[in-house]
Parts: C-alpha cells; sequence; structure tokens
C-alpha cells in the first residue's frame, strides 16, 4: 500500500510522505506506535539499554531530532537473535 492509499480514519502523529510503501503488516506497526490516542510513555518495546515507549519512538518521524539509543534499538531489532533481517534491508 502506498503512503497516500493510507485510511484517513488512521489518527496517527504524522502521514507519511509520499512514495512511502507499507508491506504485510508494517501499516498495523505504523497505526500502532504513532497513534495519537495511545499514551505516549507506554512501553512498546523493552530492553534494559533504551527506552522503548511510544513518545520516544515518534522520534522515528521525519523532520524529528533522532536519538541514538532508538536508532541503536531499531538496528538491534534488525540484526538481533530473534529478527527477520529480510525486513530490514
Amino acid at each position: 500500500m502506498l503512503a497516500k492509499e493510507m485510511p484517513m480514519c488512521l489518527e496517527l502523529a504524522f502521514r507519511p510522505p509520499p512514495g512511502m510503501r507499507f508491506v504485510g503488516t508494517e501499516l498495523a506497526v505504523a497505526a500502532y506506535i504513532f497513534n495519537i490516542a495511545g499514551h505516549p510513555t507506554k512501553c512498546l518495546y523493552e530492553d534494559s539499554h533504551v527506552d522503548g515507549s511510544r513518545l520516544r519512538l515518534w522520534s522515528l518521524r521525519p523532520g524529528c531530532e533522532l536519538y541514538d539509543d532508538v536508532l541503536n534499538m531499531v538496528v538491534g531489532m534488525c540484526t538481533g537473535p530473534n529478527s527477520d533481517n529480510s525486513k530490514c534491508t
């Protein structure tokens, strides 16, 4: 699904830029993380080295300051022992 096809009923903290594609469960994951109705301090990813709250993950939005620990967390999710590396390329 292209970003322009994303349902407007999803109340997200941002709308994806044109040309962004969502494959498989990516739309559901994005809607869960960037849902403006979600509690900002809710922990969405548990890691002893990083705050995996919704608010911290919102730093992944276009135009926002990106926190190093959040970027490291995403890289760890893509390269860790339980990752499906094909989804992170």
